[in-house]
């Protein structure tokens, strides 16, 4: 059984704990059931809420409200309301719980999934009430006069209650798709789901079809997710995984219910890609709204960008504000190696004068924050720390080995760790994690994540493997299986096998794909054209027939440059070729858009550079300039084919020109040579060393924000040029001209 305890350790009573230990215990090894406390809750308040709901495919639906009032006897003038023992008159529990379940067929006959199961669904609907305090002071006779339909349990008889669920017990006739489509309608997650609103297809033929069937199954929650979203920690929590594993909607949704579970908190969710702010507060509004019929207080729940800018307000600008500093700007810190490093160990000059304002901090993109900016954090979050931080495994060749909370957030004064390492080890109340891995991938199909991983890492690559995880724990953790050698950490010499199981890749695509005869390799299709041109030309030819044949929303293609030097120009020319010959329009993200913060517009293609697509997504992606993950000794384009790759919910184009496009294409293919497997020799500790240390020494995405503002402002820079000889001067100098 799931479990979710929500915030029992915060507002159960003594008595709801005594119970859920009880449940938990009884039904723990039921893989097809889930006990939820106070949860879902179909929008109702807390105390509308049974205390306890378990979903089983055997048991079907159990509510079993626990009531520790002390219960006199039934208003005799009006049965609606029970008389407490001070005389105080509430709201019958039997109404209370009726109208939870009128709910739960309301929502069965509006889900077009369910409703046709809706006679038989309504059925399997249990309640229980359990008398859990001071039972000798009911009268028995009342309890026995309540509707026959409820039944009733006191605490000293709860394991009565046992041998009731299990009469219950038996094939409720529920499937596997029919189970999935009640919790996930039930806990209000398919307000979530990227289907679009198209007609379902009946016979998939185009590639949208399948696009479209794999996105109806690509969203329902886990067992792992489920359990990260629905409950609120009593202190920190981390949360890792690959992208695309489901992280930040899982952030959203715990916004959203810690929103509605304390409207009073102060809530912060703070991330670092700005065009993923509408997304952020989209699916903030979209789950809380469905949950509460009500919209979201955007004063105490707070999405602010790291930073910020002149059109985007940040948590470093506003904190600037609050504390009555001047901010600094990009063009202040721009000679530092990382900027946004920079103005928070500026900020943290001021850390005596932090105030601590937020009851719950969501960090997203945690692996793109330097640790000044989490000592900040910590300093602004009230006690006990609540701070859940979800950190992309594996998003660079800089860090596939994440960073650890000590190095993160700070030291005392007497140089004790703000947040020790132990803080994230065991468990809180009810079963909550301190640190959760997320397996499994939801965005890319299994063939994409392979062939992205293994030219990242070089492990089929001609001159050498670049970098390799050294352990088994390290693969599992990202959803990889080790074949062989049957060992916890590994050597120079060990002949490595790894597949990836099924069970991780939660995007249905090839399934689909290999179900109807098609072949699930030409998810990602390498083309060498014999110039850059032909290129332009190709890649335009291509989105054409993808949009006019194969049903394709033009908003669902991003194209993605590797030549970051030259990708105003790149991206530039295909948009005027696709505009003037097939008149398809495009985006160009921050060069046609001021702000950055639009990423994404119907009926647009998206032009872009990795770094820009970063924490983006599409149905079809293509890279451009691919030959310069072959030729970059730095290693930095390999990293940014494997940012760009990972972006592709479907099919990935991947085309450039010459020799290296031949090499980067034969390393793809020697995963469906080992039967979509690595199987490479773990190279010698001295080469990896070497080569992290030239990773390191990279500094990729500065060298990429440089480029791109040089195609943006190339003309106001030759300009400035030509008019500052003193500027000219200064340049030649520093080249040793």
């Amino acid at each position: 059984m799931s479990c979710y305890a929500g915030d029992l350790a915060n507002k159960g009573t003594p008595s709801e704990t005594m119970v859920w230990e009880k449940l938990f215990q009884l039904y723990k090894d039921d893989k097809e059931a889930i006990l939820g406390y106070k949860d879902p809750s179909l929008g109702k308040s807390v105390d509308d809420t049974p205390s306890f709901i378990i979903i089983s495919k055997q048991f079907g639906i159990l509510l079993i409200d626990v009531i520790d009032d002390e219960f006199k006897h039934i208003n005799n003038d009006d049965d609606d309301f029970w008389v407490m023992k001070d005389d105080q008159n509430i709201i019958s529990r039997d109404d209370v719980n009726q109208n939870f379940i009128y709910e739960i067929e309301n929502r069965f006959k509006q889900n077009k999934n369910i409703r046709k199961e809706y006679t038989n669904l309504k059925e399997k609907i249990t309640t229980f009430i359990i008398f859990s305090q001071n039972d000798c002071y009911n009268d028995i006779k009342d309890i026995n006069a309540f509707d026959e339909r409820i039944k009733h349990y006191s605490k000293s008889v709860i394991d009565e209650l046992e041998q009731e669920i299990n009469l219950l017990k038996k094939d409720n006739g529920i499937t596997e798709e029919l189970y999935n489509e009640i919790i996930s309608e039930l806990d209000s997650t398919n307000v979530l789901n990227k289907s679009t609103n198209k007609p379902k297809a009946n016979h998939l033929e185009t590639m949208d079809d399948y696009i479209q069937k794999s996105l109806e199954y690509t969203f329902k929650l886990d067992d792992i997710q489920r359990a990260i979203a629905k409950q609120i920690p009593d202190g920190p929590q981390r949360i890792r995984g690959l992208a695309g594993t489901g992280k930040t909607v899982v952030l959203c949704m715990k916004a959203a219910i810690a929103h509605k579970m304390h409207p009073d908190y102060k809530i912060l969710f703070v991330f670092n890609t700005k065009s993923m702010i509408n997304e952020i507060k989209n699916n903030i509004s979209k789950y809380y709204e469905k949950e509460t019929q009500r919209g979201v207080n955007w004063d105490n729940l707070q999405v602010l960008h790291a930073w910020g800018g002149a059109e985007l307000e940040g948590l470093y600008s506003k904190t600037c504000k609050d504390l009555g500093i001047n901010r600094l700007a990009f063009s202040d810190v721009k000679r530092y190696k990382d900027g946004l490093e920079s103005i928070y160990e500026d900020l943290l000059k001021n850390k005596d004068n932090l105030k601590e304002k937020y009851d719950l901090v969501l960090i997203d993109e945690a692996q793109d924050f330097p640790p000044s900016f989490f000592e900040t954090i910590f300093y602004l979050t009230k006690e006990p720390k609540r701070i859940i931080w979800a950190y992309d495994e594996f998003q660079s060749l800089k860090d596939i080995r994440i960073l650890e909370p000590e190095q993160m957030f700070g030291k005392k004064q007497n140089e004790t760790f703000n947040i020790p390492n132990t803080l994230i080890n065991g468990k809180y109340i009810g079963e909550i994690e301190k640190d959760y891995a997320l397996k499994n991938s939801y965005r890319n199909p299994g063939y994409n994540l392979m062939v992205a991983h293994a030219l990242a890492l070089g492990l089929h690559r001609e001159n050498g493997i670049i970098d390799a995880l050294p352990d088994k724990n390290s693969w599992e953790a990202i959803g990889y299986q080790i074949e062989q050698p049957n060992k916890m950490v590994f050597k120079e010499g060990d002949h490595m096998i790894i597949s990836r199981p099924q069970e991780t890749c939660k995007n249905i695509l090839s399934k689909l794909l290999a179900d109807n005869n098609r072949d699930t390799t030409q998810l990602i299709e390498f083309k060498n054209y014999e110039n850059h041109l032909q290129e332009i030309e190709g890649v335009a030819n291509k989105i054409n027939n993808l949009i006019k044949n194969e049903g394709i929303e033009p908003s669902q293609i991003f194209v993605i440059t590797l030549d970051t030097k030259s990708s105003k120009k790149t991206l530039s020319a295909l948009k005027d070729e696709l505009l003037e010959k097939y008149d398809i329009k495009s985006i160009m993200p921050g060069y046609n858009y001021d702000t950055g913060q639009i990423f994404r517009d119907p009926g647009y293609i998206t032009l872009t550079t990795p770094w820009k697509a970063k924490g983006n997504e599409a149905n079809i992606v293509f890279v451009l300039n691919a030959q310069m993950a072959y030729t970059d000794t730095s290693y930095r384009n390999r990293n940014a084919l494997f940012v760009s790759i990972t972006r592709s919910r479907g099919w990935c184009y991947i085309s450039g020109t010459g020799i290296a496009l031949t090499k980067l294409s034969e390393e793809a293919n020697c995963i469906i040579k080992n039967n979509l497997k690595f199987d490479f020799i773990y190279p010698d500790n001295n080469t990896l060393e070497r080569n992290r240390k030239k990773i390191q020494q990279s500094d990729y995405i500065k060298e990429d924000k440089i480029n791109e503002l040089f195609d943006e402002y190339e003309d106001l820079l030759i300009d400035k040029l030509k008019n500052d000889p003193d500027l000219w001067e200064k340049i030649q100098k520093q080249i040793g001209q």
